[in-house]
């Protein structure tokens, strides 16, 4: 019998709980394959968020990514520190224009990104400043190479002009 999922609560980090697995239209090129990779890239970021486990997410991640980085840099402090984070899950949805190429080999997406509310709390259940997570939804865009090898790396990940 495996162990019981237990999500993150403000007294407790979350334990046991599933690891993400890329389907395998995640790996193709077409646009159903890209939307379902960044569906898997922001469900592997999700899993980090909640775990402290950013590996799934840096294995489909150009290590220039930014956003990559920054989100890896933010839950690298918080899970080092002890501590942990209650929700604030990203759901991407609403594609608009996919797999639109761009210069240097990259493809494009256009979506919504949904901010579910979050916050991080340290060792001793308090609230850290600067770690909380306002719900909202966001225009973004996703930037990727493929390869049809290893199928899509993310390389850029950003609000999309007109919404910063």
């Amino acid at each position: 019998m495996s162990p019981i999922p237990k999500p993150a609560t403000s007294s407790s980090p979350a334990e046991n709980l599933d690891k993400p697995q890329m389907p395998e239209l995640a790996t193709e090129f077409s646009g159903a394959g890209f939307e379902a990779f960044i569906e898997y890239w922001f469900e592997a970021r999700n899993y980090a968020v909640a775990t402290g486990d950013t590996e799934f997410m840096l294995e489909v991640s150009d290590s220039r990514c930014g956003y990559c980085l920054q989100h890896q840099q933010g839950i690298d402090e918080i899970y080092g520190a002890g501590g942990w984070v209650v929700g604030g899950e990203l759901i991407p949805s609403d594609f608009g224009k996919n797999l639109q190429p761009t210069g240097g080999g990259a493809y494009h997406s256009f979506f919504t990104l949904r901010q579910t509310r979050g916050a991080a709390y340290s060792t001793d259940g308090e609230l850290l400043e600067g770690y909380t997570f306002t719900p909202g939804d966001y225009d973004y865009e996703f930037f990727a190479f493929h390869e049809d090898a290893t199928g899509w790396t993310a390389a850029l990940i950003d609000l999309a002009d007109g919404s910063k």
